[in-house]
């Protein structure tokens, strides 16, 4: 009996490998006949359906074993293929969800380094104009410097023809004064004159009461000349103190003069110091 078994199982063996090696049979068949081949003689005994009663007197040939080994390895070779297909599928279903895990994986690392990289860019914008804002501040700070330090230039260069206006008023000034002494000069040779008149006057009458007399006609010749000599002097002085009037109102009159270069002087000084890019500032207060 066991020699007809281990007979059996060798032709089922047999079968299955010519089964395997035919091209006209499914695929799916012959996976599972290779999954046959690979099961332990043991496990295919015990999943070969029984055979069915038969008439103890009659024992099966080695053909009917061989014919039933052929259903049975069609029967596992079916299950098998169905195995596989549930597998498949199984394995299809895997990957879908696999892949959609991954495409929702790779989505939300796509959305979290899109609001990285947001965040990062606000950051940056936030930073930029927190440093423009500084830049911009010390931009200011120092144009603020660079037109003190222009302001100051214009100052210094506007005090040199403040000084020569100065100085020319002063000369205006002594020009008054030499004016009012020459009219004060003047003045005082009128009434010298207007004395001399007067002393000439009286002389005369003199003359007139008692005649001619040598000392009275000497001291009224001397009257008359003193009075002519104080006359002539008030006049001379009197056209100089006018010539130094105009002296000083010539010099007051270009006052303007200085005026207008003391701020031309000033705004050059200024723009002469300041920087490219640099306004300039308003004109200071000049002294």
């Amino acid at each position: 009996m066991a020699s007809i078994r281990s007979q059996c199982e060798q032709e089922v063996r047999d079968a299955s490998v010519d089964l395997v090696l035919r091209d006209d049979l499914p695929a799916g068949v012959r996976l599972g006949l290779r999954v046959l081949d690979s099961v332990d003689p043991e496990v295919f005994v015990e999943l070969a359906p029984a055979p069915a009663a038969a008439p103890a007197a009659a024992p099966a040939s080695p053909l009917a074993a061989m014919i039933d080994g052929q259903a049975a390895a069609e029967s596992l070779a079916e299950a098998a293929m169905l195995r596989a297909a549930r597998h498949a599928r199984e394995a299809k279903h895997s990957a879908a969800v696999a892949r959609r895990a991954y495409e929702q994986l790779a989505a939300a690392r796509q959305k979290a380094a899109e609001a990285a990289g947001q965040k990062v860019l606000e950051d940056a914008i936030i930073d930029t104009r927190k440093d423009a804002a500084v830049a911009a501040k010390m931009r200011q700070g120092w144009e603020d410097q660079q037109r003190s330090i222009a302001a100051q230039r214009g100052v210094v260069a506007a005090a040199a023809y403040k000084k020569a206006k100065l100085q020319a008023l002063a000369v205006a000034d002594a020009w008054d004064q030499h004016a009012g002494d020459l009219s004060k000069a003047s003045r005082q040779y009128e009434g010298f004159a207007v004395r001399e008149q007067l002393t000439e006057k009286k002389l005369k009458e003199e003359l007139q009461k008692e005649g001619e007399n040598p000392e009275v006609l000497k001291a009224l010749q001397a009257a008359e000349v003193n009075m002519n000599e104080g006359l002539k002097s008030s006049e001379r002085y009197e056209e100089e103190a006018q010539q130094a009037r105009k002296e000083a109102d010539g010099i007051r009159s270009n006052a303007t003069w200085y005026d207008k270069a003391e701020v031309a002087a000033a705004y050059h000084a200024m723009y002469a110091e300041l920087p490219k890019g640099v306004t300039p500032p308003m004109l200071p207060t000049l002294p």
